[in-house]
C-alpha cells in the first residue's frame, strides 16, 4: 500500500510543486520497499504518482506514460494540464472497462484503493494544479476533484496559500501529524507550505508503527521517501534522497558503484547538495 502526497511550496515570492511517496508495494504475501511511485511524465510539466492496487496502478501509469509520449500535443505541452486530466481519465477508464475475467472476481476493492495523483503546472490558470484522480459508483467511472485550500488558513489567492493532496493509507495520521509540526512553528493559518509535508512522511517512515508488518492491516507503507520537484519553467527534478545510511533516487537505492548527477537530500536534516557543482568549468 502507499502514501503520496502532492504540495505547493512557498519560496520568498515564487513557487514550486512538490509530489513524493513512500516506496512499498506489496502482494503475493510480501512487500518490497524500494518500488517507484512518481513517475515525471515525459513533457516535463506533470508527474503522477499513485496508491492502491498494483495490478491495476502499474499498468495504468504505464499506460499513461505510453499515450503522453504518442501523443504530440500532449508531449509538447501544447495539451495544458487542465485538458490532459480529461484526457488521461479516458485512459484510465477504457484499461478499467477492459477487464477480462475468467472467474466471478470484485473488482471493487481495486476501484475504492486505486487512486491518482495528477499535479503539474497549468499555462492556462497560470499557477499550479492538483487534482485526485478516482473511482466515482455513481458514475461508474474515474473522475477527478481539484486539490481544495488548506483547512483554517485566511482566504487568499490559490497560489500564495497552503494546497495540498494526500492519498493512501494512514491518511488522517499524516494530516494531524502536518497539523502539529506546522502548529508548533506558528504557520497552521498563514504562509504557504515549506518541506513540512515530507518532513512529516520522512517521520511516518521511520516509525514501526506505520512500517512493521506483523498482522494484516498493518505496515502500510515503507521504504525511503521519493521526491520529484516541478518548476513553472516546465522541467521536472528527481531528487535522490540520503536516508538511513542510504542512498534512494525514485524509491530504488542505489548501489554502491552507482553516481548520480540529481540533487541530493539529506532527510530529516533537509540539506540539499548538488553534484555538478564540484565541477569546475
Amino acid at each position: 500500500m502507499t502514501i503520496a502526497v502532492a504540495w505547493t511550496r512557498t519560496v520568498a515570492n515564487t513557487h514550486e510543486l512538490l509530489v513524493a511517496s513512500d516506496s512499498r508495494l506489496s502482494g503475493g504475501g510480501g512487500y518490497i520497499d524500494i518500488c517507484q511511485k512518481v513517475f515525471p511524465l515525459g513533457r516535463g510539466d506533470v508527474a503522477i504518482a499513485f496508491c492502491g492496487t498494483t495490478s491495476r496502478a502499474y499498468p495504468v501509469v504505464h499506460q499513461i506514460i505510453n499515450f503522453v509520449n504518442n501523443s504530440p500535443k500532449a508531449m509538447s505541452r501544447g495539451q495544458d494540464i487542465t485538458d490532459l486530466k480529461g484526457a488521461i481519465i479516458s485512459v484510465v477508464n477504457n484499461f478499467r472497462d477492459s477487464y477480462q475475467q475468467s472467474d466471478t472476481v470484485d473488482v471493487g476493492d481495486d476501484d475504492q484503493k486505486t487512486l491518482f495523483l495528477l499535479s503539474g503546472f497549468s499555462w492556462k490558470l497560470g499557477r499550479y494544479a492538483i487534482y485526485t484522480l478516482h473511482f466515482d459508483a455513481s458514475a461508474k467511472g474515474y473522475t477527478f476533484r481539484p486539490a481544495g485550500s488548506w483547512g483554517g488558513q485566511r482566504m487568499v489567492a490559490p497560489e500564495r496559500g497552503k494546497r495540498i493532496a494526500a492519498v493512501g493509507d494512514h491518511i488522517s495520521a499524516f494530516k494531524a501529524k502536518l497539523r502539529d509540526l506546522l502548529n508548533s512553528r506558528g504557520r497552521l493559518g498563514v504562509g504557504g507550505f515549506g518541506m513540512e509535508p515530507l518532513e512529516v512522511l520522512s517521520d511516518m517512515l521511520g516509525d514501526n508503527s506505520f512500517t512493521q508488518r506483523t498482522t494484516q492491516g498493518t505496515g502500510l507503507i515503507g521504504g525511503a521517501p521519493q521526491l520529484v520537484k516541478i518548476y513553472r519553467y516546465g522541467a521536472a527534478l528527481s531528487f535522490a534522497v540520503e536516508w538511513r545510511e542510504g542512498r534512494y533516487l525514485l524509491g530504488r537505492k542505489l548501489l554502491p558503484f552507482e553516481k548520480t548527477l540529481n540533487p541530493i537530500i539529506t532527510l530529516p536534516s533537509l540539506d540539499v547538495r548538488y553534484p555538478l557543482d564540484s565541477v569546475a568549468n
